[in-house]
């Protein structure tokens, strides 16, 4: 479901701030090039960082190019109880999509 840019601002605090483990993909707006990342919210400001402790994987995007999120909970996805389950134990149990001006997008897992 679309959500507004203060209910993703404030999930994104929640996963910051509660160190809550989240797995990052980024996909370019042509989907040649896709790119992951495992970590933590690590950064909200004009730019939006998600990285991993002690090295430099990250993925970090601005802010104002932002032009959608969209919260998904694997609960209320339309398949069976043991699918629901399946994709859960692999991509987290919540997600935030993100779609940039550039035709970008990053999805947000919580894990």
């Amino acid at each position: 479901m679309d959500i507004s840019g203060d209910e993703a601002l404030s999930l994104l605090r929640k996963w910051g701030q509660e160190r809550i483990p989240v797995k990052g993909l980024a996909v370019s707006g042509d989907s040649v090039v896709a790119s992951t990342v495992t970590g933590f919210i690590n950064g909200l400001s004009p730019d939006i960082l998600i990285s991993s402790n002690g090295d430099a994987n990250s993925i970090l995007f601005r802010a104002d190019q932002v032009v959608n999120f969209s919260y998904t909970e694997a609960k209320d996805l339309p398949v069976s109880d043991s699918e629901k389950q399946r994709l859960a134990a692999k991509h987290g149990m919540a997600s935030l999509s993100i779609k940039l001006q550039n035709g970008a997008r990053i999805s947000i897992f919580e894990i």
